[in-house]
């Protein structure tokens, strides 16, 4: 009887490291994807910040908490006026475009608001995204404000250079869409740089040239 009480006592105990073990790598591959800015928000925030990847991206409270449509994005020159998600998700992005796991939300200073969206299926948002031009401006609703950013360039990018949602160093707006049309083979990348910012009421006037509204 005893034997039988130390056999199951050292198979309960086999058990339980085997599990720890595995829990430590599912950890430990979260970590090495965290500099490809794939990692569970959650997980992220419990790391201490001086272990944190140099190239990873901190979310903040605000970010973390963000709900589904609190923003709206308005693009004149394009006729686009849609609600923005909280995630990239594929179930969400059916729906509207939607903000990158590692965005940050409008602000002035070193703050990229990356929104991702699909070109050619579902809601179609950005399907004229590559018909902005010079003078246009772009603008962000959120917490009853109206963040206005003027159209700086356009590029493509492969699809896994994550750089372009980072911080660039001045408040920016980035969108990213599929390129070509039809394919996912790269990514076209439109950026705009924060101008001003007022309080919102109906009375705001949306301008999709360089006059001041």
């Amino acid at each position: 009887m005893k034997k039988r009480r130390k056999k199951g006592f050292v198979l309960l105990i086999t058990g339980l490291l085997c599990l720890c073990a595995g829990i430590l790598i599912i950890v430990c591959d979260q970590r090495k994807e965290s500099a490809f800015g794939v990692i569970n928000d959650e997980l992220l925030l419990q790391i201490p910040y001086e272990e944190l990847p140099e190239d990873a991206l901190y979310i903040t409270e605000g970010r973390r908490l963000y709900q589904r449509g609190k923003m709206t994005l308005i693009i004149p020159s394009i006729d686009v006026y849609t609600p923005v998600g909280e995630s990239t998700v594929p179930d969400g992005l059916k729906e509207m475009p939607g903000l990158y796991e590692f965005s940050q939300l409008p602000a002035p200073g070193d703050v990229n608001v990356s929104i991702a969206g699909h070109r050619d299926i579902y809601d179609m948002v950005f399907y004229c995204l590559d018909q902005i031009q010079s003078g246009d401006y772009l603008y962000l609703l959120y917490d009853g404000l109206v963040y206005r950013y003027l159209y700086q360039d356009t590029v493509i990018v492969a699809p896994d250079e994550w750089s372009v949602i980072r911080p660039q160093g001045y408040s920016c707006l980035t969108l990213t869409t599929c390129d070509p049309i039809g394919t996912a083979l790269r990514r076209m990348i439109v950026t705009g740089e924060l101008m001003d910012y007022q309080l919102f009421d109906a009375q705001y006037q949306f301008i999709s040239n360089n006059e001041t509204p």
